[in-house]
């Protein structure tokens, strides 16, 4: 269970990745993401649509700092922290330089009926934990 755990947020990574930059959620979308998550998604996207805004994802990844299955293993909880470049363009042109964003995030996932597949089904910041982000030149 924990590897289908660590398979969904690795899709989930891949679509908010495509969400970026195509503003708009593919057919494949509810594969890895249901719920306020993908809700959280899809307006994120209308908005940047709307302002005509793409963000160019340059660099990245993301460390699984925890999983946690619940008794009746029906949900999971996992805590992600991420890193990334990313670069804003409007009407297929960068605005400004790369923009580097770290984000600690608790994510709760569903396991789907009689299958031991998890989608994610809410993302959530977690509190800092008082380290300083690396800053880059």
């Amino acid at each position: 269970l924990r590897a289908s755990v660590r398979t969904a947020i690795r899709a989930n990574v891949q679509l908010s990745s495509y969400v970026l930059w195509h503003n708009s959620l593919p057919a494949w979308a509810t594969r890895s993401t249901r719920g306020p998550a993908l809700k959280a998604l899809r307006e994120a996207a209308a908005t940047r649509r709307k302002q005509g805004i793409q963000i160019k994802n340059l660099s990245g990844g993301y460390t699984i700092t925890s999983i946690t299955l619940a008794p009746s293993y029906a949900t999971a909880t996992a805590v992600v922290r991420s890193h990334q470049r990313v670069a804003p363009y409007k009407s297929g042109h960068r605005l400004g330089k790369a923009i580097v964003a770290s984000d600690h995030a608790r994510i709760e996932l569903h396991r789907l009926t009689n299958t031991q597949r998890f989608i994610v089904w809410r993302a959530r910041g977690c509190k800092a934990t008082g380290r300083r982000p690396k800053t880059t030149s």
